[in-house]
């Protein structure tokens, strides 16, 4: 799994490391204010851009022997456990991350392959689709489970017949596979010396706040969540943090909480 190879950057600055799906989502739906709400062709934006730059990835990076439609980057973390004040957006911005993030998992398993795009694009597109207009109160319960979608089922045969009538050798297996959904952990955050603020923001955020052309680093206009004292803020993923001292100092960084057996369970933040 990509997600475990990470471990917690010690230090600001540190590059992002690759983070499953499931973190992202936990850390979208439970970190975030809802005044902000990104449009869909936001949100596939960003996330399509975290898998090419290698921040969030999948078990489809890993091999070329099989393509896994669904792959070990569970999408299903954050519909209800995390859902939190259940404000109507936040229950939007939840269905937009899922779809894009399902969409873009199987495009990124089927496009280094040489089964024809024409092939399973109308299958993910009729897919998406449906579930953009059925909206968030319209869908049934399970109603983004991949793996019960007729569009996918369809695929699935669609693929398994063009392999065996044109050289099951030339083609890689495809499969739905079942995901693996990483959870958060909690962690405490101090400042060194004591008394700083400290914010922070996860990385989806951030970049969907540029992406919408609102400046990233405006802590109000963006929704940077004060951590201040915090003694159990759950993570998941990768963040930002901005910190700043009575004494005029400040501190700016990145940090991935990826596995909780090898983080440290209290982020100290220093100028």
């Amino acid at each position: 799994m990509v997600g475990t190879r990470g471990m917690l950057a010690r230090l600001f600055g540190s590059d992002l490391r690759p983070v499953p799906i499931g973190p992202l989502l936990l850390a979208l739906v439970t970190s975030t204010p809802a005044a902000a709400q990104p449009s869909y062709e936001t949100v596939k934006s960003v996330l399509s851009e975290m898998f090419e730059e290698g921040s969030i990835g999948s078990d489809n990076d890993l091999t070329t022997e099989s393509v896994w439609l669904y792959p070990c980057a569970d999408t299903n973390v954050g519909v209800s456990p995390f859902l939190g004040t259940g404000d109507p957006g936040m229950h939007l911005k939840t269905l937009y991350v899922e779809l894009a993030s399902a969409v873009l998992l199987a495009e990124r398993g089927l496009k280094p392959t040489d089964y024809p795009e024409e092939l399973w694009r109308p299958y993910l597109a009729a897919y998406e689709e449906e579930i953009l207009a059925a909206g968030v109160g319209a869908a049934p319960e399970g109603w983004l489970n991949v793996a019960g979608n007729p569009h996918y089922a369809a695929l699935l045969l669609e693929l398994s017949d063009y392999r065996e009538h044109n050289g099951p050798d030339a083609y890689p297996e495809t499969a739905m596979g079942e995901g693996c959904g990483d959870g958060g952990f909690e962690v405490s955050v101090v400042t060194e010396p004591a008394g700083g603020k400290v914010w922070s923001i996860c990385e989806f955020e951030y970049k969907s706040c540029r992406e919408a052309g609102i400046d990233p680093d405006d802590r109000l206009a963006c929704g940077w969540v004060e951590e201040t004292g915090v003694i159990a803020k759950v993570v998941a993923g990768n963040y930002r943090f901005f910190a700043e001292w009575p004494d005029g100092r400040t501190s700016r960084g990145r940090r991935s909480f990826l596995d909780a057996a090898k983080a440290e369970m209290q982020v100290v933040i220093r100028p």
